[in-house]
């Protein structure tokens, strides 16, 4: 072996390292390499998923290290990442049993088990490891057991790990979007916004925290507080794209788009353009029937990414403000054929067709997009609407029973149902439905004489309805 072959790297240059072990290969040599140097090898080549370097690494080091836990463990984890889990189980426990303290080994069975789907194995390897960690490396175990008890759908168990390790290290941001999660999906709302509150109140500066807050205020309709929520997140931290999404979404809702349409610019100040952001300032302005301006963001979407099916569900909206029917037909089956399964695209599709007498046309697509999704509730309406516009009023009264069926709870549907019952001669149990309406729902009455104007030449419907409102 010669002299430049008796080389022992210090590890402080890996690439020289990487070059002499790949030099090694090349020349079919032996070359010796201590087992450190063999593990940050092993490491090398495992970080960038070359795993027929990383195998031949393995190969050699075991020949010559063959109980040096470091590449028993790198070698197990080379099996797992090469779809060798049931391989690599063995070998680890094995090497728990002379190092029942390895917190790398614990984590490395852990994650495996996780993958196998054997998630109570899982959490009982993670916990030890938990025990054994610390620092950052305790951060990352926190996360991965409550993961574990999200796999099995135990949200409060989740929730209970993550609430201590926040209490750990309140800098864990990972943990607060994770216990967001665990709330929402016990649809705990309420309680998550509660939380939140209170873990702001000890970490004001707490990004995430405000952050979330504010989505979780979004779900709770409460916007003001959500914008409130996602400007203190921003005076934080004003790099963070989405929370200038979710603030001009909030803004939206409460139908202040001139706002929104700031805050989408701003976020085009601090982040490369988005087709989907220039199409929601397309849609702002559309709103806004600014048609010109609209026109000029959704075209910037389109030259972006010409499959941007909102984008081109836009630009037919504005020719249908414009008065370009088959301008506006023309872009919404284009945003149709690339989202077929996007029911609001039918919603709309079919609502100009329906303005523009097209009523036959107009059923077929509302139709077809309730066989998409039966619980769209404005489409169903559109659809009713439309038959009472062609004089069919039993079938929009038949229509309105299926969308009951559909959707059972929906108060809109029952009063349209009430109102038709009324015009179609079926008056009696038309006035006792609309009665209960009133007694228990008054609030959405707003909108039934918009609806049906002939109801107000109804003396019956009009003393019912008076005798309600006074009582309000």
């Amino acid at each position: 072996m010669s002299d430049e072959n008796n080389y022992r790297s210090n590890g402080n240059d890996r690439e020289e390292l990487i070059s002499r072990f790949e030099q090694m290969l090349e020349e079919n040599d032996s070359y010796f390499f201590d087992a450190d140097q063999f593990e940050d090898i092993i490491d090398y080549y495992l970080e960038r998923s070359k795993y027929t370097k990383a195998i031949d690494a393995i190969e050699h080091a075991v020949k010559i290290f063959p109980n040096n836990t470091g590449i028993i463990l790198r070698e197990a984890q080379m099996m797992a990442s090469t779809g060798k889990r049931s391989e690599a189980v063995p070998k680890l426990k094995s090497l728990l049993k002379f190092e029942p303290n390895n917190e790398d080994a614990l984590v490395t069975l852990a994650s495996i088990c996780s993958q196998m789907r054997e998630h109570k194995e899982a959490i009982h390897y993670f916990r030890k490891a938990l025990s054994l960690a610390q620092g950052g490396f305790q951060d990352d175990i926190y996360i991965d057991l409550a993961l574990e008890y999200e796999n099995l759908e135990q949200w409060p168990k989740a929730i209970s790990v993550l609430k201590e390790a926040l209490e750990r290290n309140p800098a864990n941001e990972t943990a607060v979007y994770e216990i967001t999660y665990c709330y929402e999906e016990m649809d705990q709302t309420a309680e998550c916004a509660e939380f939140l509150e209170k873990f702001i109140d000890e970490n004001p500066y707490s990004f995430p925290a405000w952050y979330n807050l504010g989505n979780v205020f979004q779900r709770l309709d409460m916007n003001e507080k959500a914008l409130e929520c996602y400007g203190f997140a921003l005076a934080i931290n004003d790099k963070f794209g989405p929370a200038y999404l979710n603030k001009a979404l909030a803004f939206v809702k409460l139908n202040k788009i001139t706002n929104a349409i700031d805050t989408y610019k701003e976020l085009l100040e601090i982040e490369p353009p988005q087709a989907t952001t220039y199409c929601f300032i397309g849609e702002c302005y559309e709103r806004l029937e600014l048609v010109t301006k609209a026109r000029e963001y959704y075209q910037l979407a389109l030259e972006m990414d010409p499959m941007l099916a909102d984008a081109h569900i836009g630009m037919g909206m504005t020719h249908d403000l414009l008065g370009e029917f088959d301008a506006a037909i023309a872009c919404m089956k284009k945003g149709l054929d690339l989202e077929p399964d996007q029911i609001d695209f039918y919603l709309l599709y079919g609502s100009i067709l329906k303005r523009n007498g097209k009523f036959d046309e107009a059923i077929k697509v509302f139709k077809r997009g309730l066989m998409v999704y039966n619980g769209h509730e404005d489409v169903w309406i559109e659809y009713a609407d439309t038959l009472l516009k062609q004089g069919k009023a039993k079938e929009a009264v038949e229509t309105i029973d299926k969308a009951l069926d559909a959707i059972p709870f929906s108060i809109s549907l029952a009063y349209r149902k009430a109102a038709l019952a009324i015009l179609t001669g079926q008056k009696e149990e038309g006035l006792q439905l609309l009665g209960l309406l009133l007694a228990t729902h008054f609030e959405k009455s707003e909108s039934l004489f918009h609806e049906y104007p002939a109801l107000e030449n109804d003396p019956d419907v009009i003393v019912l309805y008076n005798d309600y409102k006074d009582s309000e």
